[in-house]
């Protein structure tokens, strides 16, 4: 929840990740304070406005110093998406937020594949791979990108057997795909 999404961001702070300005408990109830931004990355992209290539790189380069940061930190934020990706109007500011499924990089226990949102599942997490890496969200930010370009989820997938469909012949691991692997980026 919420406390494990503050302790996360006390371990990072840079200009592209969402800022907790106040963190409060009384008995058993807690409040937390962030950044208000004026929309998210879903909402700012649904609107009929044309976004000049240029602002769209701007936007990109921001997202990508941001999760850069993450992965420095020592963390996976695993579930970058645009409902997670803020931008305030007047600035163009973006920041990462909803920290509430990060972890840290060096854990050693198995992570859980329910992680990540609809259309932003890497292969490895769809084909119930527990031993996924930092990897995945740089998965999310490419399928955030496309999203900033065509206003378009690139991949509406949520199953292996939706995988197959969609590629037509059957998925066994990242291995079966022709040329470079997902491992290739």
């Amino acid at each position: 929840g919420f406390y494990h999404e503050a302790e996360m961001l006390r371990g990072v702070s840079h200009p592209n990740l969402i800022e907790l300005l106040r963190h409060e408990k009384q008995g058993d109830r807690e409040w937390f304070w962030f950044e208000r931004y004026d929309f998210d990355i879903s909402q700012m992209f649904r609107q009929p406005r044309v976004f000049p290539k240029d602002e769209v790189m701007f936007f990109v380069r921001q997202l990508l110093a941001g999760l850069a940061a993450i992965h420095n930190a020592g963390m996976m934020h695993r579930d970058i998406k645009p409902h997670n990706v803020f931008v305030k109007l007047d600035s163009g500011h973006l920041v990462i937020g909803d920290f509430g499924w990060a972890r840290l990089k060096n854990e050693t226990r198995e992570y859980t594949r329910s992680i990540c949102s609809t259309g932003y599942k890497p292969p490895e997490v769809l084909l119930n791979n527990q031993g996924y890496t930092e990897k995945l969200d740089c998965f999310g930010a490419g399928c955030v990108i496309h999203f900033m370009f065509t206003r378009k989820v690139l991949f509406p997938l949520t199953t292996v057997d939706e995988m197959n469909n969609y590629y037509r012949y059957p998925l066994q691991s990242t291995e079966d795909w022709p040329g470079e692997t997902y491992e290739g980026f």
